[in-house]
């Protein structure tokens, strides 16, 4: 499904109202980390993977471009979703905790 919902949320996020871009910028942290865990899944990678990174990186540079937004919510949840962003693509520390389903850079 992801590359068919991909794209409506590249354009929820320049939507005017500042409930809804908060509310999709909070979805898009749990996107990014299910689309790694199901392109780091697969064996090959697929044109539709391809594309669905493509989408994703753009979403991720749009959020980037927000963390300097005159509204102090959308500047809030574009810097927490930045923080798991940096998460996912950190490798875990050896004393760390592991929380099942919990996924980092060891998994790629």
């Amino acid at each position: 499904m992801l590359p068919k919902v991909i794209k409506c949320v590249t354009m929820l996020l320049r939507e005017e109202s500042a409930m809804v871009v908060k509310r999709v910028i909070q979805a898009c942290g749990s996107i990014y980390r299910n689309s790694l865990q199901w392109m780091c899944s697969s064996e090959d990678i697929t044109d539709e993977m391809r594309e669905s990174w493509d989408q994703l990186s753009l979403i991720k540079n749009q959020i980037i471009e927000m963390i300097d937004h005159e509204n102090d919510g959308i500047r809030t949840n574009a810097i927490k979703y930045l923080e798991g962003v940096v998460l996912l693509q950190t490798h875990p520390d050896a004393d760390s905790m592991k929380v099942e389903n919990d996924f980092s850079l060891d998994e790629v």
